[in-house]
């Protein structure tokens, strides 16, 4: 039988004995006779309260069960029904072949779809979304070269208004550099037949392009690199970046906009764990680290460890993952 809260829409409810205090409650509102509480606590096996909301009669009634012997005899006999375990889905012969033949019809009929939508999506407008799934969140600047030769800045404008519904362009300015940076949306990805990225951090598109950056440039360098990393010992605080070289552990907070919660980052890396060797706060602009600098002097409870932090401003990354030299 349905919980009572469970059950709705019927003119009538069968009420029996309740597990717990707030079932019993609940069961006795609905008879509208909250003191009933007591009666639904004392119902025996075989008894229970009987409503008719819109019968004859509106009031609960106690109703006893006769009881019906069966007169079907049944003797198991173990010995003939072995045990059989239960599988996993996997496990199952075949099971993996179907799953991935679901998987195939799925994606084909997500391609057709977005194609259906996007028939006009072919030539220069294919191509730059080819290469923009190769290599996510690449500055448009630094992929140009690889789409066409000498494109104006009036076709690009016009190649990334006509992929507006298949990528987001947006416009990032760090320091002296306003980049357009493309998210592929769903629609992409399912236009392209591929599965979007996973693991690329939380946030706004300004902030996993923060990430993606100092992620790529930790790479550069040779560190192991970890994004969302949760800080040892506790494991309770997750680092937007993290590098690992030999025995260091160099964390990395991207602040885009929000920065009312540098100093619980700070401790969190530097105060409750012991592991940090240095943590960065990285800013789309220089400007920012003034107020930063502002709240990290006005909390005295991280004096000690002021000299393991420091500022960065994006601008400087972007120049370490793309020099001037390469286009």
């Amino acid at each position: 039988m349905k919980k009572v809260s469970q059950v709705e829409n019927i003119s009538y409810r069968f009420i029996t004995n309740q597990s717990d205090d707030l079932s019993t409650l609940t069961a006795a509102r609905t008879t509208q006779y909250p003191e009933s509480m007591h009666l639904i606590n004392s119902l025996k096996t075989g008894e229970c309260i009987y409503i008719e909301y819109q019968g004859k009669y509106s009031y609960p009634m106690l109703v006893k069960i006769d009881h019906h012997k069966d007169n079907k005899s049944f003797e198991p006999i173990y010995h003939e029904h072995l045990y059989i375990p239960g599988k996993k889905l996997l496990e199952i012969d075949g099971a993996t072949e179907a799953i991935a033949e679901l998987n195939r019809a799925k994606r084909n009929m997500q391609i057709k779809q977005a194609k259906a939508k996007n028939p006009e999506i072919n030539g220069i407008l294919r191509k730059t979304l080819d290469v923009i799934s190769i290599d996510p969140l690449t500055p448009m600047s630094k992929l140009w070269h690889q789409i066409a030769d000498n494109i104006s800045p009036t076709t690009k404008m016009s190649i990334m208004d006509k992929l507006k519904n298949l990528v987001d362009f947006t416009l990032i300015r760090t320091g002296k550099m306003n980049l357009y940076v493309p998210y592929i949306k769903i629609e992409g990805y399912e236009y392209l037949g591929k599965e979007s990225p996973k693991g690329l951090g939380a946030g706004s598109e300004e902030h996993i392009f923060m990430i993606d950056v100092t992620r790529k440039r930790g790479i550069i360098k040779g560190y192991e690199v970890h994004i969302e990393y949760e800080i040892p010992p506790h494991k309770k605080h997750r680092s937007d970046v993290c590098y690992i070289n030999g025995g260091n552990l160099e964390v990395f907070e991207c602040i885009s906009t929000c920065t009312k919660n540098i100093i619980s980052h700070i401790k969190s890396c530097l105060i409750e764990s012991d592991a940090v060797s240095k943590v960065t706060i990285v800013t789309l602009q220089k400007s920012e680290h003034k107020k930063i600098i502002q709240i990290i002097e006005s909390d005295k409870s991280i004096d000690s460890v002021r000299n393991k932090i420091f500022l960065e401003s994006l601008e400087t990354y972007v120049k370490e993952v793309w020099p001037r030299s390469s286009k």
